[in-house]
C-alpha cells in the first residue's frame, strides 16, 4: 500500500439543479473554483444514470432510466496529465431498494437535486498511467 498525508485547505458546498448532468456539475465546480486536488461526497437523486464498471482493461457503461436515490457518491480530484480530473463512484437505489453502483459517467441526470460537499486538499496529488492495468492510479 502507498499513502500520504494531506490537509484540508477549504470546503465548498454546492447544490445542483434538476436536469443537470452530475459528472459535468462536478467538473464545472472544480474548474470554476480552481480546485486541483480534493475529495467529494454527493447525496440527492437522479432520473437517469450512466455507471461504469472496469472490466478486461476498459470501462463497460450501463444506463438506467427511472428515479434513483443517490445513497452515496464519493470520489476525488487529482491531476491527470496536469489537469484536474474528477473520479467518482455512486451507489444508487430504486423504489424497491435495488442497489446499483459504479463509476459516475456523463449521463447521470439530476432530479430533483444533488448536494455536493467538496474538500480541497492543500498539497497536489497526481495520477499516473499504470501499464499493467491500464488505469490512471494515484501517484502516492
Amino acid at each position: 500500500m502507498h499513502s500520504m498525508t494531506n490537509r484540508i485547505e477549504r470546503t465548498i458546498l454546492a447544490r445542483a439543479e434538476r436536469g443537470e448532468d452530475l459528472f459535468f456539475c462536478l467538473t464545472r465546480l472544480v474548474e470554476e473554483n480552481d480546485v486541483r486536488c480534493g475529495a467529494l461526497q454527493v447525496i440527492g437523486a437522479v432520473a437517469k444514470a450512466k455507471l461504469g464498471i472496469f472490466e478486461d482493461g476498459r470501462y463497460e457503461w450501463v444506463e438506467h432510466d427511472g428515479a434513483l436515490e443517490i445513497a452515496s457518491c464519493t470520489g476525488n480530484v487529482a491531476l491527470k496529465e496536469g489537469v484536474p480530473f474528477v473520479h467518482a463512484h455512486a451507489v444508487l437505489t430504486d423504489h424497491r431498494g435495488t442497489v446499483l453502483g459504479g463509476h459516475v459517467g456523463e449521463g447521470c441526470i439530476i432530479d430533483p437535486t444533488a448536494e455536493i460537499h467538496l474538500q480541497i486538499w492543500a498539497d497536489e496529488v497526481s495520477r499516473r498511467l499504470d501499464e499493467a492495468t491500464g488505469l490512471w492510479l494515484l501517484d502516492i
